[in-house]
Formats: C-alpha cells, structure tokens, sequence
C-alpha cells in the first residue's frame, strides 16, 4: 500500500470507536462500489423469490448513489463509496446492482446480482461491487460479513483484496499479498496470509474465518514498520513495500476496522489506492447515508 494510504489508515483507525448494537431477529447490510470503472451504482434489496426494493440509495435521498473514488467536500474528506447499514429482517435476500450511468439501467435489468443470500440475525455485511470491464475478472458482487463487536484492548482489523494491477497493457487483478510487522529491533511477524483476489486473508490461529486479527495496539504505534509483500515473500524482498508509522501514532482497543485494496497499479504489490472503513459504525454526518470510510 502507499505511503500516504498506510499514514491515512493510522489517523483513521485512531478516530473509529466501538461496534453499534443489534436486535434480534435484524440483520444489517451495506454495499460498496469497488469497480474502478463503473463510475455510480445504486442497488435494490428482496427477499429471496419475491419482489425487489426500490433502489435504496435513491429513496433514502443520495440520489449520486455510491461513486467509486468520490468523496464528500473538504474538509470531510470521506468516501461515498459505502453506503450505511439498512436494517432487514434476518432471511434469505436477493442483492441486485445497476449502473446509475447506464442507459436503461435498473433493478429490473442489473449489472449483476447476489441471489439466496443468507443473512443472519444480528449479522452485519458488506455487499461489494468488484470487478473491471478490461480485466480478466468481470463484474461480480462479493459478500463480505463483517465483525460484529469490538475488543477493549485490541484492535479488530482486515485487510481486503479488490485491486488489480496494469502491466504491459493488460489489467488483471492484484496477486495475493501477505501484511506483517517489524517492532523497533525485533524480528518480522506475518499476520496476514495470502490476501488473494477478491477476498481476505486465509484463516489461520490468528485470523478468523472472516480475514479478521485481533491484533494489540501497539502494534500500530510508533516504532512499528508495516510491511506489504506479495504472497510467500518477506522482508527484505524487493516484493515488500515498507512503512515506518508515525510518531503521532495513536491507536487504542476498541477499534473495528477494513481496508480494502483497490483501484490499479503499475507495480505489485500496491494497489492503486485504499478504502479504509470502520465496520459497525455510523458516519458522522447528519444524513447518514454513506459508512465512515476514508478513501486515498
């Protein structure tokens, strides 16, 4: 990741603060455009064999639905790529997504679709658009679930993987990445493994079945170099791409966080760029339409 996408995650993570709560019976969605070239989406939401919603975004009043890079005026700064949590009764849903920019685009004749989605009581999820016209990977919805409650004296956090990478003039999604640490004059620790397209880290003792690490803050404080390296390498490998967090650095438990690799690069293993958003929280903004998400 780049150097100002890392620093923007450690001013970011600082600011998220704990999990909102469920009822039960409820279950919470929310969905992403992450597709580098369809520029806006909207999206409608039915039960499984029954009617769809209107499209959402629309008839909650964000009438731009969710544009891929674009953000709220300064000094905000936060992304409309992530729309909130809309609360449904837990069951079995169809997820469809229409490009707002395409002529005779709608739910009646999405982009693409999620159907027979199981969506758990009290169970928090991430709909993503991902995908690229040009690239060996076409438009798909990818389900994410997201966690669900925060640690008090860890930092719970995943990273993503829906980037893709241009060389020599093909487009082709990012290779699998691994993301470690280095504390001030110890040895490198791995936590993330083989971060492969479109997903999260592969589960191991210290990542749950949904990519997340409940990691200790200090990790994220200053005198910690964080390390980004394709799949199976490891530092000093000229696949690892380095950053020293800042002594500003001040990241305390409580925080539940994603960030997603996207966008194109020229050079694995950076993507483009990054979102990062914080999971279960509401966007401190008056219409809360959109999740608390920083886009760089």
């Amino acid at each position: 990741m780049r150097r100002i996408a890392i620093l923007s995650m450690v001013t970011f993570l600082a600011a998220c603060g704990s999990s909102s709560s469920s009822s039960t019976g409820t279950t919470y969605l929310r969905v992403a455009n992450l597709a580098p070239d369809v520029a806006a989406i909207d999206f409608c939401v039915g039960p499984t064999g029954g009617t769809l919603s209107a499209p959402v975004m629309a008839n909650a009043g964000a009438t731009d639905g969710l544009a891929f890079g674009a953000n709220f005026p300064a000094p905000l700064s936060l992304s409309k790529m992530v729309s909130k949590y809309f609360a449904y009764d837990a069951g079995s849903y169809t997820i469809a997504v229409y490009d707002k920019n395409l002529s005779g685009s709608s739910c009646a004749n999405p982009l693409v679709q999620l159907t027979n989605q199981n969506l758990a009581a009290d169970g928090h999820y991430l709909v993503a658009l991902v995908g690229q016209t040009a690239a060996s990977a076409p438009h798909a919805l990818q389900l994410f679930t997201d966690a669900s409650a925060a640690v008090a004296d860890k930092v719970v956090i995943r990273f993503a993987n829906a980037g893709f990478l241009q060389l020599s003039g093909a487009t082709t999604p990012l290779p699998a990445f691994d993301i470690g640490y280095q504390l001030a004059g110890g040895a490198y620790t791995k936590i993330f493994d083989n971060i492969a397209y479109p997903g999260v880290a592969a589960a191991s003792a210290s990542v749950d079945a949904n990519g997340y690490a409940q990691v200790n803050p200090s990790i994220l404080s200053a005198g910690t170099t964080l390390y980004t390296c394709l799949h199976g390498t490891v530092p000093p490998a000229v696949t690892c791409q380095s950053i020293a967090l800042p002594t500003t650095s001040a990241i305390t438990g409580g925080v539940v966080a994603s960030a997603y690799a996207v966008g194109n690069s020229t050079g694995a293993p950076t993507a483009g760029t990054s979102l990062f958003c914080g999971d279960n929280t509401a966007a401190p903004v008056a219409d809360y339409k959109y999740s608390l998400c920083l886009f760089q």
